[in-house]
C-alpha cells in the first residue's frame, strides 16, 4: 500500500507553483491534484469533498472509487506516493462546508495513516494578496474599507477567522497524528527554495530532485491598483456588485460578455502598463490597523511559533 500524502493549502502560499512544478513533475510522486487530469477527479476534488455539505454520506462510496480509480491508472513501481493538492481544502471564504467536515472527508478516504502538508502565510500579506485578487474580480473600495469589512463580518461573511491556523492545524493533528502533520511557512519557500522543498522531500520520504520554481508575479502595485479600482467603478462585475456577492454569469461564453471582455481587457492592460506607472510602489498594510491584527492573532501565532519552530517572528506575523 503506498503512502498517500493530501497538501491542503493554504492559498497565496505558493501553492500552484508547487502543484505544477514541483508535485506533477517529481517522478516518484503519483500527482491526483490541480491542475487536474479528468473531470471526474475535479468533481470529486471541488464538489464533493469541498461544497457539498449534505451529500457525501451517501455518496462516500462513489467517491473513493474516483481516487482509487485515478491512483491504480496512473501508478506504478517508481512513484512512491499518491499526492493531492487542493489549497481549497482549507480554505473556504463563504464557510461552508466546515473545514473540519472536509478533513473527516479525507480522513475517511484516504486513510489516517495518510501524512499532511499544511504552507502557511503571514495574516497580513495574505490579505494584501487577497485584496490584489478581488481588485482583478471587480472589487473597487479601499484596502481599508477591505479590512473593516473582514474585521467586522470575522464570524459570519469574513474568511479573516480562517487564518487562525492553528485551529485547523490542530484538528489535522487529532485526525492523522502530530507526526504526519508538516507546517512550513510561505515566507521560507522566498527565502530559500532549495531548504524549502527539501523538508517535504524529506516529510514524504522521496528523493530531493533540482527543481526550480518559476519566479513569482509580484502583483499589482498602489498606482495600477487605483487605475483598476477606477475602471472597476465603470463597469461593475463579479466582486463590484454589490460588496463580496456571486458574480453573475451572462449568457454564453465569459469572454463573450460585455462584462467578461471588458474585465479581462482591463485587467490585461493594467498588468502591461504596471512596470512603468509612477509611484507604483509595492502595497504595504495599513499601519492603523496593525494592533488590531495583533490582538486577533498573537496568541494562535506565539503557539505556532513555539511548537513548530517556524521563527514567525523574522517573517514579521502579527503579534511579533
Amino acid at each position: 500500500m503506498k503512502q498517500n500524502v493530501i497538501h491542503i493549502g493554504f492559498p497565496k502560499t505558493g501553492t500552484t507553483s508547487l502543484q505544477e512544478y514541483f508535485f506533477s513533475k517529481h517522478p516518484q510522486i503519483n500527482y491526483l491534484g490541480q491542475p487536474y487530469d479528468s473531470d471526474e477527479i475535479l468533481n470529486a476534488i471541488e464538489v464533493e469533498l469541498r461544497k457539498t455539505p449534505l451529500l457525501y454520506k451517501n455518496n462516500s462510496q462513489l467517491i473513493k472509487n474516483v481516487f482509487l480509480k485515478e491512483i491504480s491508472s496512473n501508478s506504478n513501481d517508481e512513484k512512491k506516493i499518491n499526492l493531492l493538492s487542493a489549497e481549497g481544502l482549507s480554505f473556504q471564504e463563504r464557510h461552508l462546508p466546515d473545514r473540519t467536515l472536509i478533513a473527516n472527508r479525507l480522513c475517511d478516504i484516504f486513510g489516517k495513516e495518510s501524512k499532511i502538508i499544511i504552507t502557511i502565510r503571514n495574516q497580513k500579506k495574505f490579505i494584501l494578496s487577497m485584496y490584489s485578487q478581488s481588485i482583478r474580480s471587480g472589487y473597487y473600495l479601499s484596502l481599508s474599507a477591505f479590512i473593516e469589512y473582514l474585521v467586522n463580518y470575522y464570524e459570519t461573511a469574513s474568511f479573516l477567522s480562517q487564518i487562525h491556523y492553528l485551529n485547523l492545524i490542530n484538528y489535522y493533528e487529532k485526525l492523522f497524528g502530530k507526526e504526519n502533520v508538516l507546517v512550513l511557512c510561505f515566507e521560507e519557500l522566498i527565502e530559500d527554495e532549495d531548504l524549502f522543498l527539501s523538508k517535504i522531500c524529506e516529510f514524504i520520504e522521496v528523493k530531493n530532485i533540482n527543481i526550480k520554481l518559476p519566479k513569482r508575479n509580484p502583483g499589482l502595485g498602489k498606482s495600477s491598483i487605483l487605475i483598476q479600482r477606477l475602471l472597476n467603478r465603470i463597469v461593475t462585475y463579479d466582486l463590484g456588485r454589490p460588496h463580496f456577492s456571486p458574480g453573475v454569469r451572462l449568457p454564453g461564453k465569459r469572454g463573450h460578455s460585455l462584462r467578461g471582455s471588458y474585465k479581462y481587457l482591463t485587467y490585461r492592460i493594467t498588468d502591461r502598463i504596471s512596470p512603468f506607472l509612477p509611484f507604483n510602489s509595492k502595497l504595504q498594510f495599513p499601519k492603523s490597523w496593525e494592533e488590531r491584527f495583533s490582538q486577533i492573532f498573537k496568541e494562535d501565532n506565539k503557539i505556532l511559533n513555539d511548537e513548530y519552530n517556524l521563527n514567525l517572528k523574522k517573517y514579521n506575523y502579527p503579534g511579533f
